[in-house]
């Protein structure tokens, strides 16, 4: 790490939590790149008597808006104490505002002192007009930016002028360097000039730099020039929002009118609709008359929308002939009888010189607040309804109309799909396997959640399905490999040795070529022997005959994992398939275990799903299993193990912790109630089971003892009493 090295970050202010950081971060700091996303993990690594003002800091640069600079220690993995300068800037608004910034180590070492002090090149050269002074406020350095922006030598400055003095600072004004000292910074803007009569705008922040103790050190001031800024502001807001073409709004000019409607009826009742109208006739205009016969139509036709908005509507043009006309200020019913009368006003002809043409309009509807409270939201909502009505052929499409509020959802989910791993809104349940006959927990199948922030709950299939489609399903796929299997390592560590991750794998994941060395580094990432791990098959309409689908198989197989057939019974075209792939196990489908005992055929068929299995020398679990009497019948019939509500449903991970504690009770308690204590001990520990001696001083001395020893310890120590003797 040197003095000046840097790394750009972002951070959700709600949250604090880290949504970017740059590759840097783990040379200078030391800890991994992805550890830095874990929710509170910067705060907890700021020095600790920095946290609270830093988060004051943040706190109210988030409120009021502004770019800012903050002088504080991080600790580094190795425990060394670096002084850091971050300079970020509020992003956004509302839920979508975001933190950015770009944070430089400009000092180290146990006790750094006045960090800038021992900085020459990072102060030296920021872009940034920077003054270091002492604690009375008097100026002791500033670098070469100050000078290029105030028109004032260093040496001008420089053990002369205060603070306050380079500020401006008045009487009836408080000093900044007060206001500094009890929020710990300080933060404006206005305008200056410089010796030679130049004026421009200058945003100025003050740092108060504290010693370990609190006690003030001295300031750091920074200076930059808002002139170019606020003037490109000012040019980009007088720029034409207008289509040239026709004299209606642009695209951006539309949304800022209705975000401004928007807020105006905030607070009322009123409503507003958005419509997305599309003209039909376009393109034969222009292939059998030209650009210029289509420009002419497209002016008529704004001509006649204008006319009919009158003074209860805006119109703006958005792209080729599609239109967008915002009506304000009616009920719904009044919103379809104007749709209606738009509809047809624009269907009546439009004379092109010797020509009339039919416009043949189609028009998609949505109402504020009802269907949307934004305008990228409502706006987006018409099209959709648009959309929908082209598909169907109508005239006019309101989007609360069901089947396009799932065309919506499903475009909605189409676009997110692939944030949504990053914005941790996966995560994994796990359902429970269990071996007939022990009635053991043998292993714990990995299925995948999504909850949408605003669409809640999505439907498994769907979620697959979407990824599958989208082309996320390797992503996805992996990251749910990667969170199973450290689940069960650890689960493991606390004594469930012999508890196996069952993870489904889409075959279109298999035809990938680094697939199966990316499972085997996963495996060497968690630490879990691949004999603890099955992949479960599901078919996803790829092509079976694929001779990447078997090379993967075959590569995972010798490397001692297990693979699962899924849907055994249901899927005809997996069975011709058996011959060929190192399966060595078998689900059978739920479709069939629901019938048990309704339907003689369904028990017929399931008794020849078994035979078949038991003949290729394959494990056969059923899934779906609900009840006690299907349980019994699959027992009976040959079946090694099931799954389904008569064992458990699909639980979170602490859940399921709980659900294996509870298994490791009774399945130990069953072994003590007919063996003596020393025989249960060898059991459940094999060779490595502790001595007579050893137990009973665990017990007698309250120590922590390993799963599943630890799990019993409620009903331990009266059975030690029995067996032992007492103690």
């Amino acid at each position: 790490m040197a003095v000046g090295e840097g790394i750009v970050w972002a951070t959700d202010p709600r949250t604090t939590r880290v949504t970017f950081i740059s590759s840097q971060a783990e040379r200078i700091f030391g800890y991994r790149r992805e550890a830095w996303h874990a929710e509170g993990f910067w705060s907890d690594h700021v020095y600790p008597e920095d946290q609270a003002r830093l988060l004051r800091f943040r706190t109210a640069q988030v409120d009021d808006g502004v770019d800012n600079i903050v002088e504080n220690r991080m600790l580094a993995a190795d425990g060394t104490v670096l002084w850091v300068s971050d300079s970020s800037r509020v992003v956004g608004s509302g839920a979508d505002a975001r933190l950015v910034g770009m944070l430089f180590v400009v000092g180290g070492g146990h006790g750094a002192e006045l960090a800038w002090e021992k900085s020459d090149s990072a102060f030296t050269h920021n872009v940034d007009g920077m003054v270091v002074t002492d604690k009375s406020g008097l100026v002791l350095h500033a670098n070469l930016a100050f000078s290029a922006l105030t028109g004032r030598a260093a040496h001008e400055v420089e053990g002369k002028e205060s603070l306050d003095a380079l500020l401006g600072s008045r009487d009836d004004i408080e000093s900044v360097t007060t206001v500094a000292q009890t929020r710990d910074f300080w933060s404006g803007e206005w305008w200056c000039r410089r010796p030679s009569g130049h004026s421009y705008l200058q945003q100025a922040t003050v740092i108060a730099v504290k010693k370990d103790v609190g006690e003030i050190s001295g300031y750091i001031g920074v200076f930059r020039d808002l002139s170019h800024e606020k003037s490109l502001l000012a040019r980009q807001k007088k720029a034409p929002c207008y289509d040239p073409l026709t004299g209606l709004l642009t695209p951006a000019g539309l949304k800022d009118r209705l975000r401004d409607l928007l807020v105006s009826d905030v607070g009322t009742e009123s409503q507003l609709a958005v419509m997305a109208i599309e003209l039909n006739q376009l393109d034969y205009l222009l292939r059998a008359f030209g650009h210029g016969a289509g420009d002419r139509f497209l002016t008529a036709v704004a001509h006649r929308m204008s006319m009919l908005a009158s003074d209860i509507a805006c119109v703006g043009r958005d792209a080729g002939d599609t239109f967008v006309m915002i009506v304000q200020h009616r009920d719904g019913s009044d919103f379809f009888a104007f749709a209606k009368t738009l509809v047809h006003e624009l269907s009546l002809p439009f004379s092109l010189g010797q020509h009339e043409v039919n416009a043949k309009p189609q028009l998609g509807i949505a109402i504020s607040p009802a269907h949307g409270t934004t305008a990228e939201l409502l706006i987006s909502h018409a099209h959709t309804a648009l959309q929908k009505a082209k598909n169907e052929g109508r005239e006019i499409q309101d989007f609360r109309d069901e089947s396009v509020v799932v065309h919506s959802r499903t475009q909605q989910l189409r676009t997110q799909i692939a944030v949504a791993c990053k914005r941790s809104e996966f995560r994994l349940v796990y359902e429970a396997q269990r071996q007939l006959g022990s009635r053991k927990i043998i292993a714990a199948e990995a299925l995948l959640r999504w909850k949408h922030p605003t669409l809640g709950e999505i439907l498994p299939a769907n979620v697959i399905k979407l990824a599958e489609e989208e082309g996320h399903i390797t992503e996805i796929g992996m990251w749910v490999l990667k969170q199973a299997c450290a689940q069960i390592r650890r689960w493991q560590e606390m004594g469930h040795t012999q508890l196996r991750a069952t993870v489904n794998v889409s075959l279109h994941q298999l035809l990938q070529a680094d697939f199966a060395p990316a499972v085997m580094e996963v495996l060497h990432e968690t630490r879990l022997a691949p004999e603890f791990l099955e992949l479960e098959l599901v078919g996803g309409g790829a092509n079976l005959n694929s001779r990447m689908i078997e090379t993967s198989m075959v590569t995972l197989a010798n490397q001692g994992i297990t693979l699962v057939l899924d849907n055994f019974g249901a899927e005809s075209a997996f069975l011709t398939r058996l011959c060929h792939w190192p399966v060595k196990k078998v689900k059978i489908d739920r479709t069939l275990t629901q019938h048990i005992h309704i339907c003689s055929r369904s028990n017929a068929v399931i008794q020849s799903l078994i035979a078949l299995a038991q003949g290729l020398g394959v494990e056969i679990v059923a899934v779906g299993v609900e009840t006690a009497d299907q349980e019994r019948f699959l027992d009976i019939q040959g079946c090694h193990a099931i799954q389904g509500n008569a064992v458990n449903r699909p639980l979170p991970g602490t859940d399921f912790q709980a659900l294996l504690e509870r298994d490791a009770i009774e399945t130990t308690r069953d072994l003590v109630d007919s063996v003596p204590v020393q025989q249960w001990a060898s059991t459940v520990y094999g060779s490595s089971a502790p001595g007579m001696e050893t137990l009973r001083s665990w017990i007698r001395e309250g120590k922590i003892v390993p799963e599943p020893l630890k799990v019993g310890r409620k009903w331990l120590v009266p059975l030690t009493a029995r067996y032992m003797g007492g103690m």
